[in-house]
C-alpha cells in the first residue's frame, strides 16, 4: 500500500466530514476486542485504537452495541457504518475494507485443565459434548460442522462467552471454540484461569480489519475514510502505542 504523508491525508478531513454527520460504530460483545460498552469492563483493544483514530477522519461519531442479527442487517443496509470484520467470500458486496489489520484473532478448542482431550482434526469433536457461542462464524469448515449438529440437535448453544465456560466447568460440555484471548480474558475475569486450557489445534487464524458499509449515507468517500484509519494504525505501531494497548488485554 503506498502511504501518503499524514499532514496530506488530514488536509481531506474538512472534506470528508462534510455535514458533520455522525458515524455510527458497533461495540461488540466481544473481549478483549469490545466489551459492549458495559461501564465495569474496560474499552477493548479495538475500540481504544479506533478512539485513538477516527478522530482523524474530522467526524463525530457514536458508539453503540447491537445484538449479532442487528448487527448484519445494519451493516448491510447501511444504518450500522463500521464493524470489524475478516474477510470472508461476498463480504466484499457490501463492505468496504481498511488494509492495515486492527488485530488477528487465533480460534482454538477450550477443555478443563485436567481432561485428557486431544483434538488434531474436526472428526475429534464427534464423540464429544460440543458447546457453541450463538452467531460466531469459526472457520467455513467448522462453521459447517457446527450448523450439521445443530440440525442433529446435538450440540449446546450459548448466547454468552461466560455461560459457556461455566457450562464447561459443570461438566455440561467437554470442549468449545473461541478466541484464544477471549478465553483467557473470561477466565480470568472469573477466576478460573488454572481450571481450563487452551489446546493447539487452530481452528482458525486471521487479521482483522475496520470495515465500513457500502450502504452508508453518512461518509461520501469511504475509501478515504480507512484510509485515514490505516494510517493511524501504523503510526500507532511505529511509535509503540499499539504494543502498550495490546499489553493490558493479552494473557500470556
Amino acid at each position: 500500500m503506498t502511504r501518503l504523508p499524514l499532514f496530506l491525508l488530514m488536509l481531506c478531513m474538512p472534506l470528508l466530514a462534510v455535514g458533520a454527520e455522525v458515524v455510527r460504530v458497533n461495540d461488540n460483545d466481544w473481549p478483549p476486542y469490545f466489551f459492549s460498552g458495559n461501564t465495569d469492563e474496560p474499552a477493548g483493544i479495538g475500540k481504544e485504537l479506533l478512539e485513538r483514530c477516527l478522530p482523524n477522519t474530522g467526524y463525530k461519531y457514536e458508539f453503540n452495541h447491537l445484538p449479532i442479527k442487528r448487527m448484519w442487517q445494519g451493516i448491510q443496509s447501511g444504518d450500522l457504518d463500521i464493524n470489524i470484520f475478516s474477510h470472508r467470500p461476498g463480504r466484499n458486496q457490501f463492505l468496504y475494507y481498511g488494509k492495515v489489520p486492527i488485530y488477528t484473532a487465533s480460534y482454538r478448542p477450550i477443555v478443563r485443565s485436567k481432561s485428557p482431550i486431544e483434538i488434531g482434526a474436526i472428526d475429534d469433536f464427534d464423540t464429544l459434548a460440543l458447546g457453541h457461542l450463538a452467531g460466531l462464524k469459526y472457520s467455513p469448515d467448522f462453521l459447517s460442522y457446527v450448523e450439521k449438529r445443530t440440525e442433529n440437535e446435538n450440540i449446546h448453544v450459548s448466547n454468552s462467552n461466560h455461560s459457556l465456560m461455566r457450562m464447561l466447568l459443570a461438566g455440561r460440555i467437554d470442549v468449545y471454540v473461541n478466541t484464544r484471548d477471549t478465553v483467557l480474558w473470561n477466565a480470568k475475569r472469573l477466576g478460573v484461569s488454572k481450571e481450563i486450557k487452551v489446546l493447539d489445534y487452530n481452528i482458525r487464524s486471521g487479521d482483522y480489519y475496520v470495515t465500513f458499509s457500502k450502504q452508508s449515507p453518512r461518509v461520501a468517500d469511504k475509501k478515504a475514510f480507512l484510509r485515514l484509519i490505516d494510517e493511524c494504525l501504523i503510526d500507532l505501531k511505529q511509535s509503540g502505542q499499539y504494543a502498550e494497548i495490546l499489553s493490558r488485554y493479552v494473557m500470556r
